[in-house]
């Protein structure tokens, strides 16, 4: 998952293994819905790698930002993130 707000984002693709599967996050929709839009009637993902920006405690995908204010509001949405996900579940939330 990479924001395109990053800059320069795509030399930070070049560093990726050419057979992970890349979702673009558009800057101007909710990301966190993105994510639940792209992972629907999936399951047995093993690892979540996103990459946005942030602050301490706080980050930013589209639209979106989850911190300690705004989880609960997410909750339905990151529930449905973790039925897609394996049991040993891995997020990797890299701010730029």
């Amino acid at each position: 998952m990479v924001d395109t707000r990053i800059d320069n984002y795509q030399s930070l693709l070049a560093s990726f293994n050419s057979n992970a599967e890349i979702l673009y996050i558009d800057s101007s929709k909710d990301g966190i819905q993105q994510i639940v839009d792209s992972l629907k009637g999936r399951s047995d993902i093993s690892a979540l790698h996103i990459f946005s920006h942030g602050s301490q405690g706080s980050f930013s995908l589209g639209t979106s930002t989850l911190n300690s204010d705004t989880i609960n509001s997410y909750q339905s949405q990151l529930a449905a993130i973790g039925q897609s996900l394996t049991c040993q579940r891995r997020y990797f939330i890299v701010q730029l």
